[in-house]
C-alpha cells in the first residue's frame, strides 16, 4: 500500500475536473513520451474530479491489464467528491476492474483513500425521471435478479466460464435482450431524437457491438457499460455506450488474412450501394490532413494503411469468418413478442452486422462510432454538407495515429454516442 506522495509528478496522471477520453489520452501520452522509465509504479488520481466519461473508467481496465502483463504497478486515486465515489459504485466499476484484471479494487487504492472502503451511496435514490428509475432501482436486493443499476458494467468471461454464467454464444442476445424492456424503451422513445424503432437499439446497436466482441480472437473478458451522459459544463447530453473485449485488436486480426492473400468480405454489393468516406488522419497532438475519399467497395491490400483497415472493418461484408473459423453467436430474440430475429439473405452474409450497426446510429439517429484499438483511434460521423458536395461522400472519418512510444491499447473499445434531447 503506498502513499500519493510516494510517486513524484513524474509519475502520476493528475485527472482533474470534467474527466473525458481525450483528456485522460492527452495525459497517458504526456507519460509515456515523457519517461525514460514507464516501468515504475504509475498513480492514476482523480482526486480533484468532478465527473468521469465512462469511456474512461474502460481506458484504465485496458491500461492496468497490459501493466500488469509486463509487470508493472497501477494505483488509483478516487475523487473527494461524494458523487463521483457514488458514480463508482452505482455503475459497479470496483467489481469490474476485479472481474476484468484479477485484481482486487481495494488493492489498486492509495493509502489515503481506504477510508472510503465500504461507505453508502447516498447520491442515487432512483427517484424522478425513467432514467434516475433505471440508474438505482431501491427496491433491488442482493441476490435478485436483474441488476440494480440498468447501465452498471457487465463483464461477461469467454473462457474457464462457469456453468451458471452466460454461454460465449448467448452474450449478445443477452444483453440485446436487457435492452428491449418496457421501460428502456420507453425512455429511448422520450429522449432520442430519431423515428426508428426503439427496438434497433437492442436488435442492432447493442446485439451487434457484442456478436462482434465475443468473436475476436483471444479474447477472455467482454464488458459493457452505459450512461445518459449530464454533463455538468453545459455541454449537450447524450446517451454513451462502450462495449470492450480483452482480445486481438481489429487491425492484427484482419492484417494477416490480406498479406496472405485471404478474402474478407463475403458479399459484393451493387456499386450503387457502397459509400464513400472522406478520411482526415493526424499523428497525435497534430494537426489533421486535408483528408482523402475512401470508396467502401476497395477492399484492402498488402499496401493498405493499418488505420484504413480499421475502418474496413466497418464495410458492408467485411469479416475474417469468410477465411477462417468464427465463434458462433445465437440470434437476437424479442422477448417481448417471442419472435427470432428475421434477416434477409443480405443481412445475415457474415460482416453485415457492423455494417448495419454503422447504418443504424449514424445515418438512423445521427449520432458517432469511435473505434480504439492498438495505436488507432477513429471516429465516424456524416459527412457535413461540404464534404457531401466536394466529395460525394456520406461519411467522414478522423483517425488519430498515436507514437509507437505510447503503450498500445489493449483488445478492442467501441463507443457508441447517440445524440439526445434535453435531460433536464
Amino acid at each position: 500500500m503506498r502513499k500519493r506522495s510516494s510517486f513524484g509528478r513524474k509519475h502520476t496522471i493528475i485527472c482533474n475536473g470534467t474527466v473525458t477520453a481525450d483528456t485522460f489520452e492527452k495525459q497517458l501520452v504526456e507519460f509515456y513520451t515523457s519517461q525514460s522509465n514507464a516501468a515504475e509504479p504509475l498513480l492514476v488520481d482523480f482526486a480533484e474530479s468532478n465527473y468521469i466519461d465512462i469511456p474512461v473508467l474502460t481506458n484504465l481496465i485496458a491500461l492496468s491489464i497490459s501493466r500488469r502483463d509486463q509487470n508493472q504497478e497501477t494505483y488509483l486515486g478516487v475523487s473527494h467528491s461524494k458523487a463521483v465515489r457514488d458514480f463508482l459504485r452505482v455503475w459497479k466499476f470496483p467489481e469490474a476492474f476485479r472481474d476484468a484484471t484479477g485484481i482486487s479494487f481495494e488493492k489498486l487504492l492509495v493509502e489515503e483513500d481506504q477510508n472510503y472502503r465500504g461507505e453508502p451511496q447516498t447520491t442515487y435514490r432512483g427517484s424522478g425521471n425513467g432514467i434516475d428509475a433505471l440508474e438505482y432501482d431501491a427496491d433491488w436486493k442482493e441476490g435478485y435478479p436483474g441488476r440494480r443499476n440498468f447501465f452498471e458494467f457487465t463483464t461477461y468471461k469467454l473462457q474457464d466460464t462457469p456453468a451458471s454464467a452466460v454461454r460465449p454464444g448467448a452474450i449478445a442476445r443477452c444483453e440485446g435482450s436487457h435492452w428491449n424492456g418496457d421501460l428502456i424503451k420507453e425512455v429511448l422513445a422520450t429522449h432520442l431524437p430519431s423515428n426508428n424503432p426503439q427496438e434497433d437499439v437492442a436488435r442492432v446497436v447493442i446485439y451487434e457491438a457484442l456478436s462482434n466482441c465475443v468473436r475476436h480472437p483471444n479474447a477472455r473478458v467482454v464488458q459493457a457499460v452505459s450512461r445518459f451522459e449530464r454533463y455538468p459544463n453545459g455541454k449537450p447530453a447524450q446517451l454513451r455506450v462502450c462495449v470492450w473485449d480483452d482480445g486481438e485488436g481489429i487491425v492484427s486480426t484482419l492484417k494477416p488474412l490480406i498479406a496472405n492473400g485471404l478474402p474478407i468480405r463475403s458479399v459484393r454489393l451493387p456499386t450503387y450501394m457502397y459509400d464513400r468516406i472522406v478520411v482526415r488522419t493526424r499523428p497525435y497532438g497534430g494537426e489533421f490532413d486535408q483528408g482523402h475519399v475512401e470508396a467502401q467497395d476497395n477492399d484492402p491490400t498488402t499496401n493498405t494503411p493499418d488505420h484504413i483497415i480499421l475502418l474496413a472493418s466497418l464495410y458492408p461484408g467485411t469479416s475474417r469468418s469468410v477465411s477462417v473459423l468464427v465463434p458462433e453467436v445465437e440470434k437476437f430474440e424479442d422477448d417481448s413478442k417471442k419472435i427470432s430475429q428475421q434477416a434477409s439473405p443480405l443481412e445475415s452474409k457474415a460482416g453485415m452486422g457492423l455494417y448495419a450497426l454503422t447504418r443504424t446510429v449514424v445515418d438512423g439517429y445521427r449520432g458517432s462510432l469511435i473505434l480504439r484499438t492498438g495505436c488507432y483511434l477513429l471516429q465516424l460521423e456524416l459527412a457535413h454538407d461540404a464534404y457531401v458536395t466536394q466529395f460525394r461522400a456520406r461519411y467522414k472519418a478522423k483517425v488519430t495515429l498515436f507514437s509507437e512510444g505510447c503503450l498500445p491499447f489493449k483488445g478492442n473499445l467501441l463507443t457508441i454516442q447517440l445524440p439526445v434531447r434535453s435531460l433536464s
